[in-house]
């Protein structure tokens, strides 16, 4: 909108304000631009979160897998012992 006012004659403008319609569009491309670096920051942010927590739950699964194999290996054990009893 504040573009439009930079670049359209309308009658209800006046010339010797039209200066502040570009003064005052340049503060919200440079806004603009201030919003788009931060929104790329937590973008990244978010992605790492999300990478780290990837890496904690593949963690976790081998520890549950480690553990179900000794339960295992442990219960298979039992086993061949009261058979060969």
């Amino acid at each position: 909108m504040a573009d439009k006012l930079v670049q359209q004659d309308l009658p209800c403008i006046d010339a010797n304000t039209r200066p502040y319609f570009s003064d005052f569009l340049d503060h919200v491309r440079h806004l603009q631009a201030i919003a788009n670096g931060l929104h790329q920051i937590l973008t990244s942010v978010f992605k790492f979160s999300n990478l780290l927590e990837q890496q904690r739950t593949g963690i976790i699964a081998r520890q549950l897998a480690a553990w179900f194999c000794r339960k295992l290996c442990v219960e298979t054990q039992d086993l061949r012992q009261n058979l060969a009893k």
